[in-house]
C-alpha cells in the first residue's frame, strides 16, 4: 500500500488536529493557480492512505459529494477519474480506536460506486485496510473534535498537490444553548471557502 507522505510543514500543521488549535488549517504551494484547470473527479486510486498519528482515515461517500458540490459550485465540472484535469481526495479522519457502529447506515460499503446524487460517478474498488469498513449520513458523524475533514486537490496524472486542507466537526449551541453536531455540508462549505472559484472567463473560454 501507498502511504502519502506529507512535507514537514504540512506535518506540523496536521499535527494540531488533536490540540486546541484553528478549526481549518491548509496548505497551498506557492504560485498555485488551482482555477487554471477546469474538470475534477475522485481520486480512483485505493492504494493509499493518509498518516496521521491516532487516526484512521474513512472514505465517506456523503462527504465526497458534499466536496464534489462545491467544487461544481465554484465552476469545475466532473469528469471520468480518466480525463479530469484534477483528482480530488475527499475524507473524514477519525480517531483510531473509535468504533465504526456510528457510522454504519445506507451508504453500502466502502469504494464501490458513488452517489447518483453528485455525479452519478463510481470511483475505487477494495477499500484500504487502513479504512473504516462502513459509511455513514452527516447526522451519525461526531460533531467533536474527533472528526475531521480531509480535502487534496493533486493533478492528473503527475500527482503534484495543489492544495491540502483539514476542518474540525465542531459542535455548535442550539437555539436552547445546548450543543449539537454542526452538519458536516456546513464544515465541508467553510473548508473550501477559501478555495479559488474558476473566472467567468475561464468558464466561458471552456465553453467555447
Amino acid at each position: 500500500m501507498n502511504r502519502i507522505l506529507l512535507s514537514t510543514s504540512l506535518l506540523i500543521g496536521l499535527g494540531a488536529l488533536g490540540c486546541s488549535k484553528p478549526q481549518f488549517t491548509y496548505y497551498v504551494p506557492p504560485g498555485t493557480t488551482v482555477q487554471k484547470f477546469e474538470t475534477i473527479a475522485i481520486d480512483p486510486r485505493t492504494d493509499y492512505a493518509f498518516i496521521i498519528e491516532g487516526k484512521r482515515q474513512l472514505r465517506d461517500l456523503e462527504v465526497q459529494g458534499f466536496v464534489l458540490a462545491e467544487l461544481q459550485a465554484k465552476g469545475y465540472r466532473l469528469a471520468p477519474p480518466d480525463q479530469a484535469d484534477l483528482w480530488v481526495n475527499a475524507v473524514l479522519l477519525i480517531k483510531a480506536f473509535q468504533s465504526n457502529a456510528g457510522y454504519s447506515g445506507g451508504h453500502g460499503s466502502h469504494g464501490g460506486g458513488a452517489s447518483s446524487g453528485h455525479g452519478g460517478m463510481g470511483h475505487g474498488g477494495p477499500s484500504s485496510g487502513l479504512d473504516a469498513s462502513s459509511h455513514g449520513d452527516g447526522s451519525s458523524h461526531s460533531g467533536s473534535s474527533d472528526t475531521t475533514v480531509l480535502v487534496q486537490l493533486v493533478t492528473r496524472p503527475s500527482l503534484e498537490r495543489i492544495w491540502f486542507g483539514t476542518g474540525v466537526v465542531k459542535p455548535i449551541k442550539d437555539a436552547s444553548g445546548h450543543h449539537g453536531d454542526q452538519p458536516l455540508a456546513d464544515t465541508v462549505k467553510r473548508l473550501l471557502d477559501p478555495l479559488q472559484a474558476r473566472s467567468v472567463a475561464n468558464r466561458k473560454t471552456a465553453m467555447d
